[in-house]
């Protein structure tokens, strides 16, 4: 993005907040999603993210909203 002329991230978050809104509900996919959010490691995480339906940026903070499928837990079961 920075070698098609976007300013730093730094400059969208403080200048273009609704731009990087904009392209980061439309644009960012599962792939990138899981790079960005990965599970805590030896973890298993408790949603699978689906969707990114609205981001919003507010004092530097990037809150995502969508769809996400939660993952049952395992129980224990006695013996």
């Amino acid at each position: 993005m920075r070698a098609l002329g976007w300013p730093p991230l730094t400059g969208l978050v403080e200048r273009h907040a609704h731009v990087l809104e904009t392209f980061i509900a439309r644009h960012i996919g599962y792939d990138v999603i899981q790079c960005l959010f990965p599970p805590a490691a030896g973890a298993s995480p408790r949603y699978l993210i689906d969707s990114v339906e609205r981001a919003r940026i507010a004092a530097q903070v990037i809150t995502l909203r969508g769809q996400a499928i939660a993952i049952p837990r395992a129980t224990a079961t006695s013996s």
